[in-house]
């Protein structure tokens, strides 16, 4: 008897024809790459241009550096670097480069673009065009002007399993067609420009996260429902859609000096020494922005202007979406060559509060001092300061905190009466690179914050952009601990881990405990005898891994693995497994958890 290969596809993609075409070119792709890909590195020379981009490997790389003591002095814990920026710590890394592990050396190399990557010398012997400068897919230089045209993509094929709350289990299967492109370039000796334009297609796992147009993580969405529909014999079934459609698009144009660097656009930012931080994480979606850095002797500062909008139910009853705006400032300072010590303030206000005051030009000041900012806005305006500190106590061995206060109230502070305004947060965590392995790196971070935290007395000067949390992904009334682990078994093989613990203390139907920010501070519990997971208990375990292989560069093979568990005090436990196989090109990693 003979059996048909496409007896093994899924129903979903057998009945889907453009979809199934486009696997079956992948796959033709995929088995071209793996041919071309096998071939060693030569010398080239293709610096990196325009804005890395968050948790890439350029950034896990210095950060990586830093920790072993070969980039002492370093200013690492505001990204994203600009290009030109990273390329500066490279260069200091380069003149001590015998300092420097092998395969150190190598990966040094690769991001300084003075050897070919992975496949491209045989690709451009192909094609003539391609890989020119050994690292990019097209790439060109005029005189002063130069500018790098890389894909973007995502394609991936998988099948999940979800256990909801009710006891009922389903299987699916879950696809992934992500694809774009991406500029970069520098124009004169100080000009420098970033744009990447995606269009993204995917199953949706968890579709009532979709909320006011909107989804974790990204702008806007459309979202295109299972429904049921009736078929020519009259029976009832479910259609085969269940999609998230949306784009990401990020533009950045950005004037580099010596000490000064001012950029303008849209992008993500994350503040912190770890991979969790309080003021600024790269959960929500990207933002309008204007980015002043002034660097100089031990000192960086830094002031951030930025654009946001808030969806909520007060936006989706009158139809409008409410703007806001937030000033963001930081100081750090490397105390000594293993020390670094930041302090930092942000306010948000709106466009409430902007209507009875305008949009002063006290916002637009890089050095005006917050708390006046604060005053000018009276109540109007929500405010967050906070610190971090870092410490290398041996090589290879960093340990790093950071703190924020939300309208802590001094007199309230040592009577232990769980005042509700005294608000606050914190993360603490270790970063061990090469112990106890080579070509190593583990962090371990625990986090928490208080209830209410993030929130106002308005909903739209909450620390929010699209429904997501500006500074920690979990919110508030909560503790995590998390477990980030990475190995490169070769150049070309790696391996990402994370696991996640959290505890924390959601709200019901009817009160609120403090768990979500959206939600106005005057709706609390109470004023006093506030605790941290006050309220309904839910647990949290999250485990995610992804094993890559590099074809060319950039683009990688890769398979990964997603569980999920939880446990609710009423509605009871939920679990998902899902599991997945496909191609990335030019973009990196990004945890599920996050």
């Amino acid at each position: 008897m003979t059996m048909r290969i496409t007896n093994y596809i899924p129903a979903e993609i057998r009945q889907n024809a453009r979809l199934q075409s486009k696997i079956f070119k992948a796959i033709i792709a995929l088995g071209v790459l793996l041919i071309i890909g096998l071939d060693s590195s030569s010398r080239v020379q293709a610096q990196p241009s325009g804005m890395l981009q968050l948790n890439d490997s350029i950034h896990e790389f210095l950060l990586r550096q830093h920790t072993l003591g070969n980039l002492s002095g370093a200013h690492l814990t505001s990204l994203p670097l600009s290009a030109p920026e990273a390329i500066k710590y490279l260069q200091i890394l380069e003149k001590n480069i015998k300092d420097l592990s092998q395969f150190d050396q190598h990966s040094l190399e690769r991001h300084l673009g003075t050897i070919y990557g992975p496949g491209a010398l045989k690709a451009n012997a192909a094609i003539n065009d391609v890989y020119t400068n050994g690292n990019d897919v097209f790439s060109i230089r005029d005189g002063g002007f130069s500018m790098a045209i890389n894909p973007l993509a995502h394609l991936s094929i998988g099948r999940a399993r979800r256990n909801v709350f009710e006891g009922d289990s389903r299987d699916f299967t879950t696809w992934a067609n992500s694809r774009g492109v991406r500029f970069s370039g520098t124009l004169g000796k100080y000009m420098f420009f970033e744009s990447r334009i995606q269009e993204v297609q995917e199953t949706v796992i968890n579709p009532e996260l979709i909320e006011f147009g909107t989804y974790p993580r990204q702008r806007i969405v459309t979202y295109k429902p299972a429904t049921k529909v009736q078929s020519d014999s009259s029976v009832s079934h479910t259609s085969r859609k269940n999609v998230l459609d949306y784009g990401p698009a990020t533009g950045v144009v950005g004037l580099r000096t010596h000490n000064f660097e001012f950029r303008m656009g849209r992008d993500k930012n994350r503040w912190g020494h770890g991979m969790n931080s309080l003021i600024l994480s790269n959960y929500a979606t990207s933002y309008d922005q204007l980015q002043l850095r002034i660097s100089a002797w031990r000192l960086q500062y830094i002031y951030l202007f930025a654009s946001m909008n808030d969806r909520n139910e007060r936006s989706q009853a009158d139809g409008i979406v409410a703007e806001k705006y937030a000033v963001f400032h930081k100081l750090a300072v490397n105390v000594t060559n293993d020390t670094e010590i930041e302090v930092f303030g942000a306010i948000i206000v709106s466009e409430d509060s902007l209507s009875s005051i305008g949009l002063g030009l006290g916002l637009f000041n890089p050095i005006l001092n917050l708390r006046q900012i604060e005053k000018d806005y009276s109540r109007l305006g929500n405010k967050i300061v906070g610190a971090g500190v870092s410490h290398r106590f041996n090589r290879g061995i960093m340990s790093y905190g950071q703190i924020i206060l939300d309208e802590f109230v001094r007199s309230q502070i040592f009577k232990r009466n769980g005042f509700w305004a005294n608000k606050w947060g914190a993360v603490w965590g270790v970063h061990l690179a090469d112990l106890p392995i080579r070509n190593t790196d583990i962090r371990l971070e625990y986090s928490t914050v208080r209830p209410y935290t993030y929130s106002h007395e308005q909903s739209q000067t909450s620390f929010i952009h699209y429904n997501d949390p500006l500074g920690h992904q979990a919110g508030a009334n909560f503790r995590s601990l998390d477990i980030f682990v990475s190995w490169s078994a070769t150049q070309k093989l790696n391996w990402r881990g994370h696991i996640s613990f959290s505890e924390t203390g959601v709200n019901s139907e009817t009160e609120n405990f403090g768990s979500d920010p959206r939600l106005s501070y005057e709706t609390r519990v109470a004023d006093l005898g506030i605790k941290t997971l006050q309220g309904v208990s839910e647990s949290r375990t999250n485990v995610e891994s992804f094993i890559s292989f590099e074809l060319l560069p950039k683009l990688f093979l890769e398979a990964a693995v997603f569980y999920q568990s939880v446990a609710h005090e009423i509605d009871g436990n939920e679990s998902l497994f899902h599991s997945s196989v496909g191609l990335r090109w030019g973009l990196p990693i990004q945890y599920r958890s996050f």
